[in-house]
């Protein structure tokens, strides 16, 4: 009998199956052994970083998976290289103090630098694809290591090819294309974050504005260590224009954010809210009580009490809004 490694510990939501092998990558030329390893067993491959936006579904999974540690970081300049193990806010944190803009708004996000461009992480106006350079990655097709560049990433939202095609590719490498002199007019425009700024009376500059995030995402987003989380859950929707003006006559205070492709794209948090779901608790599971989007495992969810409470969540956010939620996370069945 084979080998079952539980995942389940790996993961920050704590929800998982097992996987038939666990390896962990150090550096580069471990990918190629690792790939063929689990070829030869028949096994599909799936790259783990920090566990903080995955889930697997309960029972066994003819998986192995390779724990991504590398751990290179290095600046030249504008540019920022990092492996793929790199914590992705030890990334913002030297880019901030090496005065490089571009990525300051994606402060205090969990998880690791290969994750960044396969999620294209993104907060406050800013995404990893806006300064995302190229991706080193190893190709289990052609079975080398290639260079892919930003246009070549099919990057959208919350999307790219890594997401699409997650067993061709394993990245080993990003590199970051920043900005050399802070720009004011650069400034994420959101107001949480000038109200931040205004209250505790902090010049705009990149120290200031990712202590200001940091802060403002700790008010939000609980310690996976101390209570299981993914983080936000679910993407925020796109719904066409004629549906958003329906919904702000209803809804007046519904925020809105035109996208210039006759899409709106509107908060699922403020939905989930809206449909008093803030706070809730059906089990083990629930919505933190200081932001609707997360959904938190108090105790030992199992795998089918997530998806109930999933779809318990998206049935009443389509009857109430007529839009459907879709997870952000990433959910391995």
């Amino acid at each position: 009998m084979r080998k079952q490694v539980d995942i389940t510990p790996h993961l920050s939501l704590m929800i998982g199956g097992t996987v038939s092998g666990f390896d962990v990558l150090k550096l580069p030329q471990q990918i190629p052994t690792f790939v063929s390893k689990a070829q030869k067993e028949g096994e599909s491959i799936f790259i783990l970083g920090g566990g903080t936006n995955t889930i697997f579904s309960a029972g066994h999974h003819q998986i192995r998976i390779g724990k991504m540690t590398i751990n290179k970081l290095a600046v030249d300049g504008q540019f920022i290289r990092a492996g793929a193990g790199v914590m992705w806010d030890k990334i913002v944190e030297t880019a901030v103090a090496h005065n490089l803009s571009g990525i300051e708004a994606l402060s205090a996000i969990p998880g690791t630098a290969g994750a960044g461009p396969i999620q294209n992480i993104g907060a406050y106006g800013q995404e990893i694809s806006h300064c995302l350079d190229t991706v080193i990655a190893y190709d289990t097709l052609v079975k080398e290591f290639i260079p892919i560049k930003n246009h070549d990433c099919g990057f959208g939202y919350r999307s790219s090819i890594f997401k699409e095609n997650p067993r061709q590719f394993v990245i080993s490498e990003i590199i970051l294309k920043l900005k050399k002199n802070y720009n004011f007019t650069d400034i994420i425009d959101y107001p949480g974050v000038r109200e931040y700024m205004s209250e505790h009376d902090l010049a705009f500059n990149l120290q200031n504005i990712r202590a200001a995030i940091i802060e403002i995402r700790s008010l939000k987003l609980p310690n996976p260590a101390t209570l299981a989380n993914a983080g936000s859950f679910f993407k925020n929707p796109y719904i066409d224009i004629n549906h958003a003006k329906k919904l702000k006559k209803e809804f007046p205070d519904l925020p809105q954010f035109p996208t210039g492709e006759n899409l709106i794209k509107i908060p699922a948090g403020w939905l989930i809210e809206k449909a008093g779901l803030k706070g809730i608790r059906v089990g083990d599971l629930g919505t933190y009580d200081k932001n609707a989007l997360v959904l938190v495992n108090y105790n030992q969810a199992s795998f089918n009490d997530l998806e109930e409470f999933i779809k318990y969540i998206q049935s009443k956010i389509q009857i109430m809004f007529g839009v459907e939620l879709i997870p952000e996370v990433n959910i391995i069945r």
